[in-house]
């Protein structure tokens, strides 16, 4: 409740022209949003490569388990070579 009271207190100063208004520079906001696209597409590629691992189980258990390998590629050549 005191963050919304906060907000608004906030947003009324700064309408009323005695608040800070934040501005970003250019290069600043590039880099949050190319840094932002970046954590986005590891995520994906986390959640296929668990997903693509949840089907070698099904149809494969030992080629999923990969022995210990920890790389993915070397895990993958095993079904797909």
């Amino acid at each position: 409740m005191n963050d919304r009271i906060d907000a608004r207190a906030a947003a009324r100063a700064v309408l009323a022209g005695k608040g800070n208004r934040w501005v970003d520079a250019p290069e600043l906001e590039t880099i949050r949003v190319v840094s932002h696209r970046r954590d986005s597409l590891v995520r994906e590629q986390t959640r296929a490569v668990n997903e693509l691992r949840a089907l070698l189980v099904d149809y494969d258990p030992p080629a999923a388990g990969g022995g210990g390998s920890g790389r993915q590629s070397d895990d993958l050549r095993v079904i797909m070579p």
